[in-house]
C-alpha cells in the first residue's frame, strides 16, 4: 500500500490571552455600557460624574481581569491582553453610549429641554452685551444643536475605545506587577 505523505497544516488557534480578552472585554463592556446608559438618564451632575468614574475604573479593571484570566506570566503578554480587553470594553461601551445619545437626541421633548437649559446657562454665564452679539449673529441654539449632537456622537464613539486601550493596558500591567510580587 502506498501511503501518501501527510502534511500537517499549522492551525492558527487563538491564544489563551485572546480568549480571555474577548470574554472579559465583552462582559466588562456590557456592564460599563449599562453604567454609562444609567448615568445618561439622570439629571444629577454628581451621578453623571460618578458614572464617568465607574467607566474609567471599569476599563482599567477590565484589563486587569483579562490579564488575570489569561494566566500570562510575561509582562508584555499581560499588557497586550489587558489592552485588547480594554479596547473591546471601550468599543462596546462607546457603541451603547452613541445609541442612547442618538435616541435621546431624536426625541423632540429632550431637544427642547436641552435647548432651554443651554439658553438659560448662556444667559447666566454671558454678559448682556455678549448675548446681544450672539443674537445679532443670527446663530441660534436650535441651529447649533444638531452639530453638538454630531460632535458628541463622534467623540464618544472614537474616544472610549482609545481610552479603553490605554486603561486596559495599565490594568494588564498592574496585574503583571501583582503577579511578579507574589513569586
Amino acid at each position: 500500500m502506498n501511503k501518501l505523505p501527510q502534511t500537517s497544516q499549522p492551525q492558527d488557534t487563538p491564544s489563551n490571552g485572546s480568549n480571555a480578552a474577548l470574554r472579559v472585554g465583552l462582559i466588562g463592556g456590557g456592564l460599563l455600557g449599562l453604567a454609562a446608559m444609567a448615568s445618561r438618564f439622570t439629571d444629577s451632575p454628581s451621578l453623571s460624574l460618578f458614572g464617568a468614574v465607574i467607566i474609567v475604573a471599569g476599563l482599567a479593571a477590565t484589563g486587569f481581569y483579562a490579564a488575570r484570566e489569561s494566566g500570562d506570566k510575561n509582562v508584555a503578554a499581560a499588557v497586550r491582553t489587558g489592552a485588547v480587553g480594554g479596547l473591546i470594553a471601550g468599543l462596546l461601551t462607546g457603541v451603547m453610549i452613541v445609541l442612547v445619545s442618538l435616541v435621546q437626541s431624536l426625541d423632540p421633548d429632550t431637544q427642547r429641554q436641552i435647548v432651554a437649559q443651554t439658553t438659560a446657562a448662556m444667559t447666566e454665564l454671558y454678559s448682556p452685551q455678549m448675548m446681544a452679539d450672539f443674537r445679532a449673529s443670527g446663530v441660534t441654539v436650535d441651529a447649533v444643536y444638531p452639530l453638538a449632537v454630531g460632535v458628541q456622537l463622534i467623540c464618544c464613539g472614537a474616544f472610549l475605545p482609545l481610552m479603553g486601550l490605554g486603561l486596559g493596558a495599565l490594568g494588564g500591567r498592574a496585574r503583571s506587577i501583582g503577579e511578579a510580587g507574589t513569586q
